[in-house]
């Protein structure tokens, strides 16, 4: 036996996932395309006004960059079959991503004057931040439950790992006393 057929995941063979974790998988990825679209565009409107120090920009984009990669590895871990990956995009996307997404709307709903003060003075760039954010809210509410319905799918990296060396044949084994 090699240690390559323990290090092997099921990411490998596409065809051989899930149809709801390949669509968790996809839903995930146009959730963070949308997320990088919202960050384009939020980066364009304040170079254009002004409104930002250029370290503080910097260092938004930095932190956003590394939080969208870690995303983007953990999920191709999950359509994997990697329980923790799985466990953690449920718990992350879907209670810190969701919090993430939504309090700044929330802010805006509870500090205004009127509730006919929300949809005025809209902008084209403001409605464009608005779908994108709608966009990011559907995928990430389509890839949880996709996630969590595909639970036979994920095992712990240890238990599989464990798995495969048990499905080996006993003649790739050492035996004892050299026979």
């Amino acid at each position: 036996m090699t240690d390559i057929g323990l290090h092997r995941n099921r990411s490998e063979s596409p065809a051989l996932r899930p149809p709801l974790v390949t669509l968790a998988y996809r839903a995930i990825l146009a959730a963070l395309l949308a997320g990088v679209a919202e960050t384009i565009l939020h980066t364009a409107i304040a170079l254009r006004h002004n409104e930002t120090h250029m370290g503080a920009l910097t260092s938004g984009l930095l932190a956003r960059a590394a939080l969208y990669t870690l995303v983007l590895l953990i999920a191709m871990r999950m359509a994997g079959g990697n329980l923790g990956a799985r466990n953690l995009l449920v718990y992350g996307l879907g209670i810190v991503g969701t919090a993430s997404l939504i309090a700044e709307p929330l802010r805006a709903i509870a500090t205004a004057d009127h509730p006919t003060h929300l949809f005025t003075g809209w902008t084209a760039e403001g409605l464009l931040i608005v779908l994108l954010r709608i966009a990011h809210l559907v995928a990430v509410w389509i890839a949880i439950p996709a996630m969590l319905r595909a639970g036979d799918y994920f095992h712990p990296e240890s238990a599989r790992a464990h798995t495969t060396a048990e499905a080996q044949p006993q003649t790739d084994r050492a035996t004892p006393g050299g026979q």
